[in-house]
Parts: C-alpha cells; structure tokens; sequence
C-alpha cells in the first residue's frame, strides 16, 4: 500500500511535425484534397 505513483507529459509534437514535414504528408493532403494557392482561404487575425 506504501506505493507512489507520479507521472510525467512527454510532449512529442516535435517529433510527429518533424516526420510529417520529411514524409512530404502535407504535400500528399494537398493533392488529394486538390489544395493549392488558387483554393486556399487564409484568414489573417
């Protein structure tokens, strides 16, 4: 009954953004969800 517990976040955001950019995922949505310039909304806040 003695034990203790604790935990720990781990943020890995780094990690998955840095294979999502050298995979070339965000290029592959693009196509297949036809984005480009000419479809993209940009709001600027």
């Amino acid at each position: 009954m003695g034990e203790s517990y604790r935990s720990q976040v781990i943020d890995h955001l780094g990690l998955v953004a840095g294979m999502f950019e050298e995979l070339g995922i965000g290029e592959v949505i693009d196509k297949a969800t036809q984005q480009g310039p000419a479809t993209s909304n940009v709001v600027d806040i």
